[in-house]
């Protein structure tokens, strides 16, 4: 996270919108040359004042971000991850979420899934988005600390006999 986020996200009170404000806020990780993450321009939430605005409409009134995520919060983090690009995408100014979770079937053999299609408000072209989030406790002793060269998952399954 930049630190000329920060004082955006302080704004954030109610913590689904806080988390929505993250993820708006916080930096790619790697730069792709082909789209995929809309970046703030694109949603139409491109300077600072604009996206203070969205988030405090949001803050004032978050039952419909409360609606959308529903119960998500009581399962994995990778699904809520997902509810919140869809929600972002489906309401933020500048996209139109046109489809999430699309199977990919061959017959009844399904192929894959598509997490995200969105597009630009009136254009044409589309942008398919597949996101992922992952938590690794960094621990400073046991099978997950620096000296070990790992880093522990929650809820990983491990293979009997197989040390982490």
């Amino acid at each position: 996270m930049t630190t000329d986020a920060l004082p955006l996200l302080d704004r954030c009170h109610h913590p689904l919108v806080r988390d929505l404000a993250w993820l708006l806020l916080a930096p790619d990780l790697l730069r792709m040359p082909w789209p995929g993450r809309p970046d703030r321009d694109t949603l139409k939430l491109e300077d600072d004042e604009r996206t203070a605005r969205w988030l405090e409409t949001l803050e004032a009134w978050p039952q419909p971000l409360e609606r959308y995520v529903g119960n998500m919060l009581k399962g994995r983090m990778g699904l809520y991850h997902e509810r919140l690009w869809q929600f972002l995408l489906a309401w933020a100014p500048g996209t139109e979420l046109l489809a999430h979770n699309l199977r990919i079937m061959s017959g009844k053999l399904t192929l894959g899934e598509l997490d995200l299609l969105y597009r630009r408000r009136g254009e044409a072209s589309i942008t398919h988005l597949e996101v992922a989030i992952k938590f690794y406790l960094g621990l400073f002793e046991g099978r997950a600390s620096p000296k070990s060269g790992t880093l522990d998952r929650p809820g990983r399954r491990r293979q009997p006999g197989r040390q982490a």
